[in-house]
């Protein structure tokens, strides 16, 4: 008994130290990425592909530690990412865009195929078991790549609307919310509790309507190989908004030589390397779907 007692507070002992670990390297890694003094640092090529390297190793421990308990696939889609993360060295931004929201996207809809294919099998046949379930660490992975691309839309300032294609993407999300409500009614076995037939279409809701927001986003930038319009315009102001909740965003306000006034969201890189009275080139495309915005290309 004492030995078992023993081990068992050895366990929880170290699950706590792992946990407290894990807190502080966190916020280490929020001080360090937020902190100007380590710019310098961050902004060279060794730093870069020393994290790219980190990312690697991780995505490669989740796809073959036994702890994880991956599934065939998972393990394909965990190496891939692994690989396809050392193209960001040298691929455009647009291609990086194209190729994190490509990747982000099958990840998830291979998750949820899979899930719903053994729930369905598992509602058919009284002696299958479905472990395949997805795991987290692949709809993390997949999330986090969504989130970058994100994060990389904030840098398109629109012409037209500050919030585009918000039609086109309400209609997709309630397709999808009247779709996910008919498979919360007719698929037995899937879900039981009342309160999950309310909840699943409000999520799909709110979830299909920024994917495919993002998405119209992504390719109104990526497909765009129209020639842009070049504009001379003289740095006025330089912002920080950030926010416990929010990413941190690095504003220009810019003033054209006809007088008129751009608020433009730019890397750390450039909001650094930036002073105010430099004065630079924007670009401004037509936009692949019609959506024309201004971007500062590095």
């Amino acid at each position: 008994m004492k030995r078992k007692a023993k081990y068992k507070k050895r366990e929880t002992t170290k699950k706590v130290l792992i946990i407290v670990g894990v807190i502080l390297a966190c916020i280490a890694l929020f001080i360090w990425v937020n902190e100007p003094a380590f710019f310098g640092i961050r902004s060279r090529l060794p730093y870069r592909i020393a994290v790219l390297a980190a990312v690697s190793a991780a995505l490669c421990l989740f796809a073959f530690h036994p702890f994880f308990t991956q599934p065939v696939y998972g393990k394909v889609l965990l190496v891939a990412g692994a690989v396809l993360v050392w193209f960001t060295l040298f691929l455009s931004d647009r291609a990086v865009c194209l190729l994190l929201f490509a990747y982000g996207t099958l990840s998830l809809a291979l998750d949820a195929c899979f899930f719903l294919y053994g729930v369905w099998k598992e509602s058919r046949d009284d002696r299958y078991r479905f472990k395949n379930i997805p795991r987290l660490t692949q709809i993390l992975t997949a999330a986090f790549a969504l989130l970058l691309v994100l994060r990389e839309t904030l840098k398109w300032e629109y012409v037209q609307s500050e919030f585009p294609f918000w039609l086109p993407s309400l209609i997709a999300a309630v397709c999808f919310s009247v779709l996910s409500l008919v498979v919360v009614l007719f698929l037995k076995g899937l879900l039981w509790r009342k309160r999950e037939k309310v909840l699943v279409p409000v999520l799909t809701l709110f979830i299909s309507f920024l994917f495919v927001w993002v998405a119209l986003c992504v390719f109104n930038y990526t497909l765009d190989s129209g020639v842009p319009q070049r504009i001379e315009a003289d740095v006025c102001d330089r912002d920080i908004h950030s926010g416990g909740r929010t990413p941190t965003v690095y504003e220009l306000t810019l003033q054209t030589r006809d007088g008129k006034e751009i608020a433009l969201n730019v890397s750390q890189k450039v909001w650094h390397e930036l002073k105010e009275g430099d004065r630079i080139i924007v670009s401004l495309y037509d936009g692949a779907l019609g959506e024309s915005y201004y971007i500062y290309e590095e």
